[in-house]
């Protein structure tokens, strides 16, 4: 029995689990470095034992194995590091009731490494969940108030199946974390950050590494290793500086490279070089036009409704709420935290208005989304594609979207020879991808296997330029101050693409920015936010040229007008926990849109 339990661990470490990317032979070839033309299932334990040891022999990993670096057991199989207090597991077990999308079964925290840095502490903390592989990062004693979001608990994920498939003996979650920024004087520019107190980049090790090492502008340095994990806080570092590369060490003093993506920074981003082709399919075979989701067009009950989850107001923006909401939230990955919010809104009764189909990710600490017409949602492909994020570090970014009835299935096709099998229910679907694994190709089949969508991405979704604000040419339009001193800075200047750019920046560290392009006459009449920053509360959003100003009507009966700006919109607000009712007005007063916002 004690035989079977150890080689049934050894063999989790070795192969990938059934039902995810790369259980089938094809994928193991091509990692082993041989191609098959045809698809053969796994025929045997013998069969798969044989093989995996094939596989160690000539993947990417095995140099480092042989020189001295073992494989990733400790997190497949183990457990890395020693259990983290009670008070450390009772905190993160209350912020997780309160999460949107809660990771499931109540993870247990593991304590991986402490350092002490700027005066504070951090701590790495790693749990794993579904099937994928959590780090926490915890910052004690950084200036600040408390739930300041510069200095709240960082945490990023990685799907287990990355460490089945390893290419290096370490595995980077997260970079350049600001922990306790600074902030800005009135009157500086658009395209400037404050400084932060401090930056961390983490990640995991597999057994066997001593040593691993961070190259950013400034040259090398030397991450605390652990527990199978690693660890660099960066004091005080300049605005923009960036982890370019990392390096892990064996015993022998091997330096192996470390695939890593660089974090964006501000709006100056640019795409990295690409590091090869998507495989897969690149010719449709079926051609479709338009399509539906059907189960919700008859507003069947699949899912949970958003109140069974908490979720009492929904991400949908004011420009779509124009009717009644139908909405579910769906788990197209039982195993994952993250959850999909669909929704269809209809127009008011008696309006010439139309449908709207809202697609959500859902996930521990934000919700990302939008939302089209029900009748151009699926114009070009069968189905809808978007990329989001928690954190501006994440290695591995979320891609989801929404799937007509004519998709029987999908897969995502990586530069790294890779094919994930996508998580596709209730015509919703998403996963996680390297960042360092794109190019990619997104492919749609259809019930009898043929390709009825495809669509590629040329780079790192993170890392797209877009347009910028131009060096030197913002100006300050507005600061407001709010409750307990907090204020807000509203910058406006030209961009790289000939529109505009704007930035709101508030005490503590958050901010919020875009940039229209020129001629820009669309969006929505009234886009209206409530944002909690820095002890303060302050209304923003966007509204359209032809509207002049913005009435808000407060819980206690007064009211506030706010002038946008360049069709932005920026005001503090008073302490008051009741709703607000925010109209668009036009010259001559007529109300254009009225939003209605419940306050924090």
């Amino acid at each position: 029995m004690e035989m079977q339990e150890r080689l049934r661990a050894e063999l989790e470490t070795l192969v990938p689990r059934p039902g995810m990317s790369g259980s089938d032979w094809s994928d193991v070839l091509s990692r082993s470095g041989r191609r098959r033309s045809t698809l053969r299932r796994r025929a045997s334990t013998v069969a798969i034992v044989a093989l995996s040891l094939g596989l160690l022999a000539a993947s990417p990993l095995a140099g480092a194995i042989a020189g001295g670096v073992a494989d990733f057991s400790a997190w497949l199989t183990g457990q890395p590091g020693t259990p983290a207090s009670s008070q450390e597991q009772r905190e993160f077990e209350r912020a997780n009731s309160r999460s949107w999308a809660q990771f499931p079964n109540s993870p247990a925290l593991r304590r991986l490494i402490t350092t002490q840095v700027a005066g504070a502490s951090f701590e790495l903390l790693g749990f794993r969940t579904g099937d994928s592989l959590c780090l926490r990062l915890v910052a004690r004693g950084l200036p600040g108030a408390e739930g300041n979001g510069a200095n709240a608990p960082a945490t990023s994920c990685a799907p287990l199946r990355e460490l089945r498939s390893a290419r290096a003996p370490a595995l980077v979650v997260l970079t350049d974390h600001p922990f306790g920024a600074g902030e800005l004087p009135a009157d500086a520019p658009l395209d400037s950050y404050a400084q932060a107190r401090a930056q961390a980049t983490a990640g995991i090790v597999a057994d066997g590494v001593r040593r691993l090492l961070l190259e950013d502008q400034r040259g090398e340095h030397q991450a605390l290793v652990a527990s199978n994990a690693f660890l660099f806080v960066a004091e005080r570092p300049p605005v923009g500086t960036r982890t370019r590369r990392a390096f892990a060490l064996g015993e022998d003093g091997q330096r192996i490279d470390v695939p890593l993506a660089q974090a964006p920074f501000g709006t100056s981003q640019t795409p990295d070089a690409a590091r090869g082709e998507p495989s897969g399919p690149s010719q449709i075979e079926r051609k479709l036009a338009g399509g539906s989701i059907g189960w919700l067009q008859r507003h069947e009950p699949r899912g949970h409704s958003p109140e069974e989850l908490g979720l009492t107001r929904l991400p949908i923006p004011p420009s779509a709420r124009v009717g009644p909401v139908f909405s579910r939230v769906l788990a197209p990955d039982p195993s994952s935290s993250m959850r999909m919010l669909l929704a269809l809104v209809d127009p008011p009764p008696g309006s010439a208005g139309e449908q709207n189909i809202c697609v959500d990710v859902v996930s521990a600490g934000a919700i990302a989304g939008g939302c089209s017409p029900a009748r151009s949602f699926f114009p070009g492909r069968p189905f809808s594609v978007s990329f989001s994020s928690a954190l501006g570090g994440d290695q591995y970014v979320t891609v989801s979207g929404a799937a007509s009835d004519d998709v029987a299935r999908m897969e995502l096709y990586l530069a790294t020879g890779e094919r994930i099998v996508v998580p596709l229910r209730d015509n919703v679907y998403l996963l996680q991808a390297a960042r360092t694994s794109f190019p990619a190709r997104l492919v749609a089949y259809d019930e009898q296997g043929r390709v009825v969508g495809l669509q590629t991405f040329a780079h790192d979704p993170l890392s797209d330029a877009g347009p910028r604000p131009l060096p030197g040419k913002q100006r300050v339009r507005k600061v407001v101050t709010g409750r307990h001193g907090a204020k807000a800075v509203l910058r406006v200047g030209p961009s790289s693409a000939g529109g505009s750019c704007w930035r709101i920046s508030y005490t503590g560290g958050a901010d919020a920015s875009g940039c229209l392009p020129k001629g820009y006459r669309g969006g929505p009449k009234l886009e209206a936010f409530a944002r909690e920053a820095g002890g303060g509360l302050f209304l923003e959003g966007q509204v359209r040229a032809n509207v002049a100003s913005v009435g808000v009507r407060l819980h206690n009966g007064r009211g506030l007008t706010v002038r946008p700006i360049e069709g932005i919109l920026l005001a503090a607000l008073p302490a008051t926990g009741g709703p607000i009712v925010v109209r668009a007005l036009g010259a001559r007063g007529e109300i254009r849109a009225i939003r209605r916002l419940r306050l924090p």
